[in-house]
């Protein structure tokens, strides 16, 4: 039969592993947002490049449009 000290120490190993676990899920989840804002500027910067030729044909003196892709939170292509 166990005694109530090694019950503390078995529960607080289970806690503290627990613990462990959600702030490793944490870690994982943050990286994942991160590499999807990654690819999503990314994919944006294609855009961007691709569409480049388009952006050349606007006259300069037209400033109806900003060609840029914005940083941020979530990047946009203007």
């Amino acid at each position: 039969m166990k005694e109530a000290g090694e019950k503390t120490i078995d529960q607080s190993k289970k806690l503290s592993d627990a613990i462990r676990d959600v702030k490793n899920a944490f870690a994982d989840r943050d990286d994942v947002v991160v590499d999807m804002r990654e690819a999503h500027r990314m994919r944006l910067d294609l855009l961007a490049a691709e569409l480049a030729p388009v952006f050349a044909d606007v006259p300069a003196d037209m400033d109806n449009f900003d060609f840029v892709v914005s940083s941020g939170l979530q990047p946009r292509l203007w």
